[in-house]
């Protein structure tokens, strides 16, 4: 899907009613709508994301692993932005859904966060600054793991059809599975 994705312009792909109902049943496969999480039904959801459209077009072009710290600084307003104005679940647990269908339209850019990854790095709230913190946190340690592995080069010469994002919270949730174990 991430291939698909980034062949195709985000903007084509969020006036699609079948992309966005892919991206519905994926959260809702991805556990969504189970204990206290209750997602709103297709139709809002459907008009959030689609309200959402610019906010999801003007970030498409960043990739976490190649971002400024003038960049960061610039797209800042616009991440928290996006994030404050997705309303796709009917509960309140807006940080694991939110940053799940953000990263699923933006997968270069925009980590996913669930309860393993803020177990690793800590709760910072559901509020765009409580996401926009965690994002730092995930962003500097991708720096960190990048200047010893070029994770670039690693996912071209593996041909993995992942993204950088998604590779640092395998290995989050990885290590956090080996801690568990111990």
């Amino acid at each position: 899907m991430i291939t698909k994705i980034r062949k195709k312009e985000i903007k084509i792909l969020l006036e699609d009613d079948k992309f966005i109902g892919l991206l519905y049943t994926t959260l809702w496969s991805w556990g969504m709508n189970i204990r206290g999480a209750k997602m709103k039904f297709f139709k809002s959801f459907n008009e959030e994301i689609k309200k959402n459209q610019e906010n999801f077009v003007g970030l498409s072009s960043y990739q976490v692993i190649d971002l400024t710290s003038e960049q960061l600084t610039k797209i800042e307003p616009k991440i928290k932005r996006l994030y404050s104005n997705l309303h796709i679940m009917n509960s309140n647990t807006n940080i694991t859904a939110n940053s799940k269908i953000m990263h699923f339209i933006l997968p270069d850019l925009i980590f996913p966060i669930d309860s393993k990854i803020r177990n690793f790095i800590g709760y910072y709230g559901d509020d765009s600054q409580g996401f926009y913190d965690s994002f730092l946190i995930l962003f500097k340690i991708t720096q960190q793991i990048h200047a010893k592995v070029n994770l670039k080069e690693f996912i071209l010469a593996n041909k993995l059809d992942i993204s950088i994002p998604k590779s640092i919270d395998n290995i989050i949730t990885s290590y956090n599975d080996i801690i568990k174990k111990k």
